[in-house]
């Protein structure tokens, strides 16, 4: 589970690019981390060593888990305020359990949130690891939305239309040397695009609006388009294609 720390803080660190955090966590701090040195009074501990054992698992992740509070507090900085408010409570749980360590409380089980179960130190350390991650990968994928939603869906539908009408005349040498579309003879277009002339034509032949009228209204266009175009054709010969 130590080995996640450090790519944990390098997600964190890029979501998305906030350069004001870059230096909260440090990487190489976090892989030059060292387990706590084995100096712990035999006569303490029981007959198996348990007791030993505990007070290790307990030192190292007390060791560990400042760190992973640091990579938190930069993940709910990142995210949105719904999404913080249980990163936020993770960070609270978490420094009361670093602060119980300090006190010199020796425990086995962690307990949190008011709950009745608890789990081992180590177990605790892993699973908020795991916790953070999943976080981090979904303030990652909501950066990504908010930037298709306000930067690139608004350029694709100002330029899609035409960008789609260019890959077509260039795919079937419809272009002239200007990028202007060369075909202006309906034939030619017949000839070269017979499959979707036919698809086209039954489409207006089949939609409740005359040629004049779909010429004029996109709106109009569109639903032959959906109806007969996509549900009566394409759709189901893709059903009968099963």
């Amino acid at each position: 589970a130590f080995e996640h720390i450090g790519s944990t803080t390098s997600t964190i660190r890029h979501i998305p690019r906030r350069t004001d955090l870059h230096n909260i966590l440090n990487d190489e701090e976090i892989r030059n981390l060292r387990y706590p040195a084995t100096t712990l009074d035999d006569d303490d501990a029981d007959d198996d060593g348990s007791s030993n054992n505990s007070k290790y698992l307990e030192l190292t992740v007390k060791a560990y888990l400042p760190h992973i509070i640091k990579a938190a507090m930069s993940l709910a900085q990142l995210e949105s305020e719904d999404r913080s408010e249980t990163t936020s409570a993770w960070i609270a749980d978490t420094r009361r359990v670093v602060e119980s360590f300090t006190e010199g409380v020796t425990t086995d089980t962690i307990y949190i949130g008011g709950g009745g179960g608890g789990m081992k130190p180590l177990l605790y350390l892993v699973c908020s690891v795991t916790y953070l991650q999943i976080k981090a990968q979904m303030c990652r994928a909501d950066v990504a939305d908010f930037h298709l939603s306000r930067t690139l869906a608004p350029r694709i539908q100002a330029l899609g239309v035409l960008y789609e009408q260019n890959v077509l005349y260039r795919r079937f040498g419809l272009m002239d040397h200007n990028g202007e579309m060369a075909v202006e003879d309906i034939t030619s277009v017949t000839e070269k695009l017979s499959v979707t002339w036919e698809w086209v034509k039954g489409m207006v032949q089949k939609s409740e609006y005359g040629v004049d009228e779909l010429r004029q209204s996109e709106e109009k266009r569109v639903k032959p388009v959906q109806a007969v175009g996509w549900v009566d054709s394409i759709f189901v010969f893709l059903w009968w294609r099963r």
